[in-house]
């Protein structure tokens, strides 16, 4: 239009899981677990998901910009199990605005304010009601009753230069997260997973990007926050506040003129903070790279390894119903990579990667 722009449009989404599990004692171990009766579980989980949305844009001058939108979605959900007898049927309509407001002070620094209205969706994981073990002594079972999480942002920021600084402040309803329940008398341990967490977030974070030499590119992050969360459970656990804080720095080094030998570096720190009902201790992880780039760069050779000291262990502990739990657990995040690819045909054509629009909905698998 003459005095703004407008940008409209509709999605449809149909999802449907259906899992099938038994799980029985196979006898492959030298001391098998003869207790461990014979189950069987299935589980079938139908989403559809209506959306249209609507979004306006308007500059003013030459220094201010501003944009509202809205996003209704409208969903249904049809999940049942024939042997555990299980049933849900789901509708619920949401409308998630957004606000965006830019004011340029100059050709090299913007400021923004900005409101958003956000759902995030269960992973059909965490929906599976199909118990799954983890070991011996630990088993999940996901809960089909999920319901998504809802998240109100606001976000000032400033982009001056090559640095960003972000102040955001975030109201996080009906979060879903596990819950670790111990059985004292069996030593084992159910992890469930429920909507119980309502969160209060206020954060800074800073990153800059480094490129005044050549040969070094070098793009750093810092982001800490404080949150105070509450939990709606059925087991004793109070209110917990903490301090979350996060580095990063991700290094690129031109080893010779002609930029055909490049070294990376990469490393990321947690210091310790709170999760939910958890609280976490530090974790790291330092990455290198090499690549060698050969035949007018059409070649390329990398070296690669991730988290090298295998520092990436995530180690937390809660205390339920006057248990005391300790979790540590490593997801082979150290990892190692020999790749060539070789680049060939028409140098000129530019072959973009298409996405459809079900990204967020294949995500979720």
């Amino acid at each position: 239009m003459q005095w703004m722009d407008l940008d409209f449009g509709g999605k449809l989404s149909r999802l449907d899981s259906y899992n099938d599990i038994s799980f029985f004692n196979s006898g492959l171990s030298d001391q098998p677990i003869e207790e461990m009766a014979l189950q069987t579980n299935d589980f079938t989980y139908k989403e559809n998901i209506g959306a249209l949305y609507l979004s306006a844009n308007r500059k003013f001058g030459e220094k201010w910009s501003t944009q509202l939108g809205v996003r209704m979605e409208d969903t249904q959900i049809d999940a049942f199990s024939d042997v555990s007898d299980l049933a849900r049927n789901d509708h619920y309509t949401n409308l998630f605005p957004t606000f965006y407001l830019s004011y340029n002070t100059s050709d090299f620094s913007t400021f923004s304010l900005n409101y958003s209205r956000r759902i995030e969706r269960p992973t059909f994981y965490d929906l599976n009601p199909n118990l799954y073990y983890r070991n011996p002594f630990q088993a999940f079972e996901g809960n089909p009753f999920l319901g998504p999480a809802f998240i109100h942002n606001v976000e000032l920021s400033n982009i001056y230069k090559n640095m960003v600084t972000k102040i955001y402040v975030s109201h996080e309803d009906n979060l879903f997260a596990e819950v670790p329940l111990p059985n004292i008398n069996t030593n084992n341990t159910l992890f469930t997973i429920d909507n119980y967490i309502k969160r209060k977030r206020i954060g800074l974070s800073e990153s800059y990007t480094y490129d005044a030499i050549t040969w070094w590119t070098s793009t750093n992050n810092l982001d800490m926050n404080y949150s105070e969360s509450e939990f709606d459970l059925e087991q004793e656990i109070g209110e917990q506040a903490g301090y979350n804080a996060t580095i990063s720095t991700y290094n690129d080094f031109n080893l010779n003129a002609s930029k055909t030998i490049i070294a990376g570096l990469n490393y990321w720190y947690q210091f310790r903070g709170v999760e939910g009902i958890f609280k976490t201790r530090a974790t790291s992880s330092l990455g290198l790279s090499l690549q060698y780039f050969l035949l007018e760069k059409d070649l390329n050779i990398t070296i690669r390894g991730d988290d090298l000291f295998r520092t990436a262990i995530e180690r937390k502990s809660t205390n339920i119903n006057g248990v005391y739990q300790e979790l540590r657990n490593f997801y082979d995040t150290r990892q190692f990579w020999l790749s060539v690819s070789y680049k060939f045909g028409n140098k000129n054509l530019n072959a973009g990667k298409g996405e459809t629009g079900n990204e967020e909905e294949k995500a979720r698998f």
